[in-house]
């Protein structure tokens, strides 16, 4: 009863508030980012041939974006220029976000394999935060660093929301 009382108050909150787009990740075997950190300052302006590496926040024009996926230290060509969902050059995955301050996020397992989330560092299997499968969730309030999570299988997908 506890635990469907708070995930009805973050969604009361989400409803609410300013929310992000909601996310959407196929969680693999390597710990990856599904959430960029948050706040002023923490993006940098758009320029040709910018080295990116995964989670990286840039400006561009009037929006902000983040490295949903990038090879390593690879020099972007083109700008992003999409106000919602994922844009890609070829190289570089970005996903357009608010850049104010997180005031929620949850993310939910929508899979079929336990996963493991991680705030501020990278997500280490087997340690850490676990969402069981099909429906395990972890919500909080007021974080504005990344997440990261990871899968001990192939592949497996979480819903993420924030606001």
């Amino acid at each position: 009863m506890k635990k469907i009382l708070s995930v009805l108050c973050v969604v009361l909150c989400a409803a609410l508030c300013r929310a992000d787009e909601p996310g959407s990740f196929q969680v693999l075997t390597n710990s990856q980012v599904i959430a960029c950190s948050r706040g002023i300052g923490s993006a940098v302006s758009w320029a040709t041939n910018l080295v990116v590496r995964q989670g990286m926040q840039i400006k561009s024009g009037p929006a902000y974006y983040w490295a949903v996926i990038a090879p390593t230290n690879v020099s972007g060509t083109n700008a992003p220029s999409t106000m919602s969902g994922d844009v890609s050059d070829g190289n570089i995955t970005w996903r357009s976000f608010n850049n104010g301050r997180r005031n929620g996020v949850i993310v939910v397992n929508d899979g079929t394999n336990v996963v493991y989330v991680a705030f501020g560092n990278r997500a280490i299997l087997n340690n850490g935060i676990r969402l069981n499968a099909s429906g395990g969730s972890v919500s909080v309030a007021n974080y504005q660093g990344i997440l990261s999570a990871i899968c001990g299988v192939n592949s497996n997908r979480v819903t993420i929301q924030e606001w």
